[in-house]
Parts: structure tokens; sequence; C-alpha cells
């Protein structure tokens, strides 16, 4: 009698147990999707991503309003039909600053179940992970259309503040000494030198459309910079001029005060076809290939008194360069998907070929037929470096940008004037190579129409 109890309670037991789960278990039009599931229990709001093309998508979980997660994406519905897909991709993991939100839930409370059911599903299941910038599938290999990561190219306009300064042009231009002959003088400390400060200059152009992924960009830059200098002698000293042509005396009785005077100008014009490489809906890459006119301006001009037989001796310099060549880069940029901030960087390369003209006149006050002139011509390929790294901030609507960063430009195998004086003061060896860099800070507006 008492196994057969047991045996009743232990029935009983059983088909209480099947009939719990089945009430738990889902229907046949309720489906579990794991992956969603975990996935939505390690995101937080704003940072979930669709992967996948997925139409006429809507998931539900099983929960109380109050505590209700969704996942949908943008559907048009008509009153008596199938939902149906909206031609226009949505922008997969993007802020309501930009556009709508593909997928977007609320986090339920812990202790309430999760269970999704479907509405309406294709035959492309839908995966949700983090959106860490990876390149969707319907965003990467081309561009244009209507795609979620390509904004069309427009016509806009743009203006650059430069606050550079050059570097490497300082000009020694008289040395104190406490006497005037190069057996004993000895140098007593001060000296003149011409150091370019930092300087404002421009840079200005605009972008014209050519397709939705390219454009041509027209660009102008001018730079100046010019600096003066003085410098006299103290008691019992003299300036032992550092510019003047070896075949004269440097330095007398007289050689008591000097003043020099230093002049850079600086131009590009440049042509470049500029095109999207690769584009994500929150970051791109774009290459850049063109043609840059250079010109490099150089101008000279110091006086000091020497010897008496000399007087008042005047030196002038003018170094000129022109060159035409051709021009490539990279540049790129990231975008904050909940602000307008954004952060960039560019490269470039150009390659100039052009001649160097640079003339050196020395005048007399007393030496009369006693000028010196010396020219030189050289044809060289200079190499033109440019790096830029800096923050922006742009309208919801992009249509005004404001952005300010660091740029920096080396100018290889120059001519330039201090190392030119220092050939002329050892006879005429012209065999140098020069390197220029200008470096700063750069703050722009760009609108686009």
């Amino acid at each position: 009698m008492k196994s057969k109890c047991l045996s009743l309670l232990a029935l009983a037991a059983s088909m209480t147990c099947s009939q719990a789960f089945a009430d738990a278990s889902p229907s046949l039009e309720e489906v579990t999707l794991a992956p969603i599931v975990s996935a939505a229990n390690s995101l937080r709001p704003g940072v979930v991503e669709d992967e996948y093309p997925v139409k006429q998508a809507s998931v539900t979980a099983g929960v109380s309003s109050s505590s209700r997660r969704t996942f949908s994406t943008r559907e048009n519905k008509k009153p008596n039909g199938p939902a149906k897909a909206d031609s226009t991709p949505a922008v997969p993991g993007h802020s309501n600053y930009y556009g709508d939100v593909t997928i977007n839930y609320v986090m339920p409370s812990e202790e309430e179940p999760t269970v999704f059911r479907p509405s309406s599903f294709e035959s492309k299941p839908a995966s949700l992970t983090r959106n860490l910038g990876s390149v969707l599938p319907e965003c990467s290999g081309k561009c244009g259309g209507k795609t979620c990561c390509c904004d069309k190219r427009c016509l806009s306009f743009f203006g650059e503040a430069l606050y550079w300064r050059a570097g490497n042009m300082d000009i020694v231009y008289a040395v104190e000494q406490n006497g005037c002959d190069p057996a004993t003088a000895i140098p007593t400390g001060p000296q003149g030198i011409l150091s370019p400060d930092a300087e404002l200059g421009f840079r200005a152009g605009f972008s014209c459309p050519m397709t939705d992924c390219s454009s041509i960009v027209a660009t102008y830059t001018w730079y100046n910079a010019d600096t003066s200098s003085s410098i006299m002698a103290t008691p019992d000293n003299f300036l032992a001029s550092q510019v003047t042509h070896p075949s004269l005396e440097n330095c007398g009785m007289g050689s008591l005060a000097s003043s020099a005077e230093f002049e850079i100008d600086l131009q590009f014009v440049d042509l470049d076809y500029h095109r999207t490489l690769r584009r994500s809906c929150n970051w791109n890459i774009n290459y850049t290939a063109g043609v840059r006119y250079g010109s490099f301006e150089q101008e000279f001009q110091s006086q000091q008194t020497l010897a008496a037989a000399v007087g008042l001796a005047n030196v002038r310099t003018d170094i000129d360069f022109d060159g035409l060549g051709i021009k490539l880069g990279l540049d790129g940029e990231r975008f904050s998907s909940t602000s307008g901030f954004f952060i960039y960087g560019k490269g470039n390369a150009s390659f100039l070929g052009g001649e160097y003209k640079a003339d050196y006149l020395q005048t007399n006050q007393f030496g009369g037929g006693t000028d010196i002139r010396v020219s030189r011509e050289d044809y060289r390929l200079s190499t033109i470096l440019e790096a830029e790294l800096g923050f922006g901030w742009r309208s919801c609507d992009d249509r005004f940008r404001i952005s300010a960063g660091y740029s920096a430009m080396g100018w290889h195998n120059a001519l330039l004037t201090n190392s030119f004086l220092e050939q002329i003061r050892n006879g005429g060896k012209f065999d140098n190579s020069d390197f220029a860099t200008f470096d700063g800070l750069v703050a722009r507006f760009e609108y686009r129409r």
C-alpha cells in the first residue's frame, strides 16, 4: 500500500512539472533569439548596431510595460498590407544628432524574464553587436547612392588662418669681439642674429563636386614673415661682419654698429582631385591627387661700417624659387555619434621641380668700383612634406564646420639665405642641400551649400 502511494505521488509531481514547463515555454509563434538576448544584456543604450540589412523586423520582449525592451528597424506600413521596408536604409548605431536610431531598446528590470517574440522576419536574422566603428556590408566597397555611410559632396568654401613660424633660417650677421685682427681677436659674446618670429598667413579655396564621392578642390596659400635686428658694440670692442665678402676686411675701427633685415614670402596654388577611399557611419578616409605651383622668396639686407677705406658696407641677397609638380595625400576624420565634434588628420607630399636664382651684392661707401656681385642658378627637385592634426565641430546639417589644429611642413633640398652667405664667405663652394620648416597653429572655417 505504501509503495502504491509513493508511485501515485511521483506521477502527480511529473504531470505538474510538465504542465508548468509547457506554460513557461514559448509557442510555435514565439522564438527565443539567444544572440539577441546575449547582446542586449551586454549593451548600453545607444551603442547597438544591426550588422545586416534586415527588412520588416520588429522584436519585442514579452515583459511588462514598465520594463519593456524593444528592438526595431524603420518601417513604412501600409493600412492594408504587410510591412514594407524603407528604401533608404537607416543609419545603424547613429544618434539622433544626425539621423534616426536604427535600433532602440530600454533595459528591463532584472527580476523579470526576457522572452522575445518576433512579429515578422524575412530570411536573414538580426545580429546585434557593439558599435565599434566596424564597416557595415552596405557601406563597404562602394560610395554613392542611398547608403547609410556616404553623404553627397556639395559645393563648399573654406578659409584658414595660419600662425606659422619659419625654422632653420636664422642668420648671424655680426659678432662682437675684442679686436679686428683675425689672428688675435676673441669673441666676447653678443651677436647680431635675425630669427623669424611666428606670423599670420592664410589659406582659402573652394570645393566643387564631381560625383557623390569626389570633388575638385582649388586652394591658394600665402605666408609672409619679416624680421629686423640691430646691435651696438660695447666699449673697447668691435663688430665683425659675418656677411661681407672675404676679399675685403670685415672689421675696422669704425665697426661699432650693425643692422639687418630679413623677409620670407611663401605661396602655393593647388588644384586637387579629392575622393573618398573608405567610409563608415562615423569615420572616413580620403585621398588627394593633384598639381601644385610653389613660390619661395627670401630677401636679406645688412648695413655695417667697416674700415675707413671702405666706409659703410651694404650687403643684399635675393633668392627666388618657382616650381611646379605633383601632390599626393591622405586625410581622415572620426566623428562623434552623440555630438557634432570630430577629430581629423591629414598628410601631403609634393614634389616641385624648379630653379633657384640667388643674387649677392655688396656695395661700399668709399670703395668706388669695388662692388661685389655673385649670382647662382640651380635647378632642383624639392620635396615638401606636410602633416596636420586637430579637432573640430560641425552643425547638425553639416553645413558649417569649424576646426583647429597643429600643422608642420618641411621643405627639403632648398637653398636658404644663411647657407648662401656662408658659402660666399667660404669662397663660393655651392654644394648645400638645405632644409626649411614651417609649423604652427591652423584654424579653419568651412561653409557647405
